[in-house]
């Protein structure tokens, strides 16, 4: 019976859009103990998610950053190259597999162990082979980086995934401190011999201008990839830094920025409403941003929404629709 609630929960919450959607998860998966893990389609693939790990619960059911998932099956095509950088347990990572195919290729960046050891799983489990994993961060030079992790102690049972999601800051919350490899995208792309990178996600809480700075070569470049950014001002307040040293340092590449506006739609493993464009609207460099949020970056913003299999409305100064 607590499977059946279980299935019939996942159900509505990746077909119907209701409010309080987030906490009736919780309060449905908490009350079904004895599962805690739910097979479950992500797209072709059939992953095993850990209900103890917040990201793979809210991404089991269809509610993990949909605007995000929305986009990425916008814009990455057939044949593509895809960096997902803070790859955690690689949603993004198989979402881009299935859209670039298996002539295509996705490079995973994950300097946690437990995670990439989640995104290998899957991997096999699907016998998937567009995908190399790489458990290493991503920053500005080759070295080692000191990252902060939560502890059991620090993370409530319901949020493991915090024990295992790596912050250059130090917190509280993430007080254990570790040493992991660290590459730069330049230094990684010539050593791998790719003649080009179309699209890079970028979610390293806080470390995303550290990994920019390391990928000078390709930014520079007429080609160069269009970028899904998380910002975190809050991050980069603790490092001396504000949104502008990130979206001013993009601007000087000659990228266009873009806020990704929150979508309501709990859409994951099947897309509902296609007909309802993602939001895009301008974000002017120059002005600070204060909210912890999501941002689309491109060099070539008519071409983006040319080439979208799906609708894009750009909102704002002379790319509105």
């Amino acid at each position: 019976m607590n499977f059946a609630i279980l299935r019939l929960l996942q159900t509505l919450t990746t077909h119907r859009d209701f409010f309080g959607s987030n906490a009736l998860v919780n309060l449905v998966v908490d009350a079904n103990t004895a599962f805690h893990t739910l097979d479950s389609p992500l797209g072709e693939y059939l992953v095993a998610f850990d209900l103890d790990n917040h990201v793979q619960r809210m991404a089991c059911f269809g509610l993990y950053e949909v605007e995000v998932c929305r986009l990425i099956q916008a814009i990455v095509q057939p044949d593509e190259v895809f960096f997902d950088v803070g790859a955690n347990v690689g949603l993004y990572t198989l979402l881009a597999a299935q859209l670039v195919g298996t002539s295509g290729q996705v490079h995973a960046f994950e300097p946690i162990a437990e995670n990439t050891a989640t995104i290998r799983a899957a991997i096999q489990s699907n016998t998937i082979t567009q995908i190399t994993v790489q458990q290493v961060a991503v920053g500005s030079s080759e070295g080692v980086l000191r990252l902060f992790i939560g502890t059991p102690e620090t993370s409530p049972e319901w949020r493991r995934d915090l024990r295992a999601w790596a912050s250059r800051v130090p917190s509280q919350r993430r007080p254990l401190q570790i040493e992991v490899p660290q590459i730069s995208l330049d230094a990684y792309i010539q050593q791998h011999h790719l003649p080009h990178v179309d699209v890079i996600k970028l979610d390293i809480e806080g470390s995303e201008l550290e990994a920019l700075r390391g990928g000078q070569h390709l930014l520079s470049r007429a080609d160069a990839p269009d970028l899904i950014c998380e910002i975190s001002p809050y991050l980069l307040a603790q490092q001396s830094l504000d949104s502008r040293h990130l979206t001013e340092y993009l601007a000087g590449f000659g990228y266009t920025l873009f806020h990704i506006l929150p979508d309501r739609q709990r859409i994951l493993h099947r897309v509902r409403h296609a007909h309802q464009p993602i939001r895009l609207q301008y974000l002017d460099p120059t002005q600070f941003f204060p909210f912890e949020s999501n941002l689309f970056c491109t060099k070539q913003p008519e071409q983006v929404r040319e080439r979208s299999r799906r609708g894009i409305a750009f909102i704002g100064e002379k790319f509105a629709q």
